[in-house]
């Protein structure tokens, strides 16, 4: 096993923002060298910022891979399995997941893949999604509810001003405020 990087041995701001700039591909390495020095950073070289780099550039093809393998899935799935603040929070929930995951990798490259993260993480996605899904099928069966309600109301107020013998000479605008006004009085 080789030697701790030198950049593990900055403090977490330098380390972070020299990833970002890495990340970024803005700044040439020896720029981002160059900077360091003006802050009194001796320690990095110009390989190990390189090094890095590699290892970023790998972290951030294996994401847009997983992002293609969750936008197929989507597909497979349909809309409403992303659809929605559920959805939305599943998407967000598993993206900060395999960073997270990444970011140990890339951290710790030579390490092996740990079987128990995988699972954890397989798991937390078929929670998550079956969490979404149940909340989906609530609101879709409140909305269904509702709408059985309104319709019950609505048909209620309609026999209330058409059963009236003094209601079939109205003009739409009337019978649409007759009707208003038995619906709310429902």
């Amino acid at each position: 096993m080789g030697r701790k990087s030198s950049l593990k041995k900055l403090p977490p701001e330098i380390y972070n923002e020299i990833n970002r700039l890495l990340s970024e591909g803005r700044v040439t390495l020896d720029a981002i060298v160059e900077h360091l020095r003006t802050l009194g950073v001796d320690a990095v070289s110009r390989s190990a910022l390189g090094r890095q780099k590699q290892k970023i550039d790998k972290v951030l093809e294996r994401l847009r891979q997983s992002r293609e393998v969750a936008d197929a899935i989507a597909q497979k799935l349909g809309p409403e399995a992303v659809e929605g603040k559920q959805g939305r929070a599943l998407v967000q929930l598993l993206s900060a997941l395999a960073g997270e995951y990444m970011m140990r990798r890339l951290d710790d490259p030579e390490g092996e893949a740990d079987a128990k993260e995988i699972m954890a993480l397989a798991r937390a996605v078929k929670d998550a999604s079956q969490a979404s899904r149940y909340s989906q099928d609530f609101e879709m069966n409140l909305r269904v509810q509702l709408e059985k309600e309104m319709k019950a109301k609505m048909d209620k107020a309609v026999e209330q001003v058409t059963g009236n013998p003094e209601n079939t000479v109205l003009n739409p605008a009337q019978l649409k405020a007759k009707l208003l006004e038995a619906y709310g009085g429902a």
